[in-house]
């Protein structure tokens, strides 16, 4: 696994800049979009995997390296799709193992569409500058820690994430370990919620809210929404303390 490029290269042209942006406009738009898209759908898209054994699992965990790394998919909504068909002991594994490969496909679209934009870009910025070197230039495990807290919020995008990590030059180990350490929280209890709702019976989320009656279905939310946004609170606070973050 390469490293991204370092400030020693040759200034980034206009074209590289340009596509950096639009890459990062995409990257932060596009996923949650398709992922609801992709709920609303669950039962299709379920019919599709469910039954296949160890193959299953296996297609499941490809499609989720492919449609996290190109930045077509949340992770959120794909931890949702795992937990629903595999159940929670095998959907939420198997997730995380395919947005571990999903960053690495990331990386590699944003190393060869942005190349060293994105770091000149932040360069350019005597702040962005300092959070930069902070985050790259400390020793690995704190890297890796910041990298950690980077992608723990629920609300962090997690293509957008991609592009911004490989641009301002965080290395390839940290970079991917601090993705799956991040992520677990969030895609375990994604995983969890959408299983527990599987074992009512349930063809399709639409069909599980109705079946709980809004006490219920509400009650729930709040709990999800509550857990999820400790995480938030957590991994901003600490990255302040940092002085990676406002």
């Amino acid at each position: 696994m390469s490293d991204a490029p370092s400030t020693s290269e040759a200034p980034a042209s206009r074209i590289q800049r340009i596509l950096a942006v639009g890459l990062g406009i995409v990257w932060g738009t596009l996923p949650g979009v398709v992922g609801i898209m992709l709920l609303v759908q669950l039962q299709p898209v379920s019919e599709s995997l469910r039954g296949r054994g160890p193959e299953g699992i296996a297609l499941f965990t490809l499609m989720a390296a492919l449609c996290s790394g190109v930045g077509i998919l949340p992770t959120f909504s794909q931890a949702i799709l795992g937990g629903w068909v595999f159940g929670f002991a095998w959907g939420a594994p198997a997730a995380l193992a395919g947005f571990a490969g999903g960053a690495l496909v990331g990386r590699a679209i944003s190393l060869t569409v942005a190349g060293s934009a994105i770091q000149q870009m932040i360069d350019a910025k005597p702040k962005s500058r300092v959070i930069r070197n902070a985050l790259v230039n400390a020793d690995q495990r704190k890297t890796l820690l910041y990298v950690t807290l980077l992608r723990l919020p629920p609300n962090s995008p997690f293509a957008f994430m991609n592009l911004a990590l490989t641009g301002s030059g965080v290395r390839a180990v940290p970079y991917v370990i601090g993705t799956v350490l991040g992520l677990a929280p969030r895609t375990l209890v994604a995983a969890w919620f959408a299983a527990a709702a599987a074992a009512t019976g349930a063809e399709d989320l639409v069909q599980f809210a109705k079946s709980q009656g809004p006490i219920a279905l509400l009650t729930g939310l709040a709990l999800l929404a509550l857990a999820l946004g400790v995480l938030g609170v957590a991994s901003k606070a600490a990255l302040r303390r940092a002085g990676l973050a406002a």
